[in-house]
């Protein structure tokens, strides 16, 4: 069985080429298809699935840890891939059929979408019937089921499993940051969803659930918005520590434009990199003690609402760190790293344009 170390040695060997595919998937809204194919070989989409179905059945975590690193070479591709290796362990909430469903034929299934009810559903014979559209479907494109969140006449908010292929995608997604997550909408027409496809959302959101049932290990009963933070923070602490290592590399490269000598020579400079590494150090730090924080506190006691509500105020705090962090640094890194080819640049505008999310809404 693959363990944290060996998956961790294995991401770190296709990182070159990710960075090197940040300006393809900024200009075709879209993950380069061979990260994808390299995600799958190594068995990134794993990583959360339980060993039942040839899953590593590792932890939030390592799933961080992966995160983290890919973020740090392109924030598009860091997020898709939390999405793909996080939804994996959403489906487990769902009944034993729709696992089998998802997991037993596909070993590296990819499930984007989002939560919140905007699809219409009805009743009908042996399942539902979804009529609507939902917005900000990260990695719609490249998915092979979508997790929606429904509103069933006459009963409330419910989530759903739909099949590729079984709905239309509206391609919306025209952003002047996280280009490459192509978030668009998921359009159905009277789409039939079985029964079993269909999960209650209290229990769903909670961690307790006929799914969730099947499986022993802690991880699988963790509410979903903790989990969701150790989903995404390694996105911002990834995005803050590849920009911060750019930074770095230029100004030790680089000379004054008004002065004689070299940038690296000069104390101020020697000040400003202290400030950008101590920043970005800080974050990670701070992302490692909230994931901690949330994997004892689900194996000791459980997370209570009054937990939920402390990480979330950490979560929101690391952050709005990430993001004033970026902003200090790319005011220190001058006119160039404007450039569109200075990675940079992107960073500034994918971190400032996640940080407004309500998941962590700091304000």
């Amino acid at each position: 069985m693959t363990t944290r170390e060996e998956l961790f040695e294995k991401v770190d060997a296709i990182l070159p080429a990710i960075a090197e595919r940040r300006r393809y998937v900024g200009e075709h809204g879209i993950i380069h298809p061979d990260t994808l194919k390299e995600c799958d070989e190594i068995g990134l989409m794993k990583t959360l699935i339980p060993k039942k179905y040839g899953g590593f059945e590792l932890d939030v975590e390592t799933m961080a840890g992966i995160i983290r690193r890919i973020s740090g070479n392109c924030m598009s591709s860091g997020w898709i891939t939390a999405f793909f290796i996080g939804h994996n362990w959403m489906v487990t909430r769902f009944n034993e059929k729709t696992q089998d469903d998802v997991f037993k034929d596909n070993p590296s299934p990819k499930v984007p979408g989002q939560i919140r009810p905007t699809i219409a559903a009805k009743k009908v014979t042996g399942g539902f019937e979804l009529t609507g559209r939902s917005h900000w479907n990260s990695g719609i494109l490249q998915g092979d089921w979508l997790l929606t969140g429904i509103m069933v006449e006459g009963e409330g908010p419910k989530l759903a499993l739909v099949k590729a292929g079984d709905f239309e995608i509206d391609e919306v997604w025209d952003m002047s940051a996280m280009e490459g997550t192509g978030s668009h909408d998921m359009i159905c027409d009277k789409t039939f969803v079985p029964e079993h496809r269909i999960a209650e959302i209290e229990g769903f959101m909670i961690g307790k659930t006929e799914g969730t049932a099947l499986y022993d290990n802690p991880l699988y009963s963790l509410p979903v918005l903790p989990f969701i933070y150790t989903e995404a923070v390694g996105v911002f602490v990834g995005g803050l520590e590849g920009a911060t290592q750019h930074f770095i590399n230029m100004l030790n490269g680089s000379d004054p434009t008004y002065s004689p000598g070299k940038l690296a020579e000069m104390s101020t400079v020697h000040t400003k990199i202290g400030e950008a590494a101590a920043r970005a150090n800080a974050a990670r730090k701070l992302s490692d003690a909230l994931i901690r924080e949330i994997m004892t506190t689900q194996a000791s006691s459980g997370i209570t609402l009054e937990d939920r509500i402390r990480m979330k105020v950490d979560a929101g705090f690391l952050i709005n760190h990430c993001r004033e962090s970026i902003n200090s640094l790319i005011h220190n890194a001058g006119a160039r790293s404007f450039e569109n080819k200075s990675p940079i640049q992107a960073f500034f505008r994918d971190i400032n344009t996640l940080s407004v999310h309500a998941f962590w809404d700091w304000v």
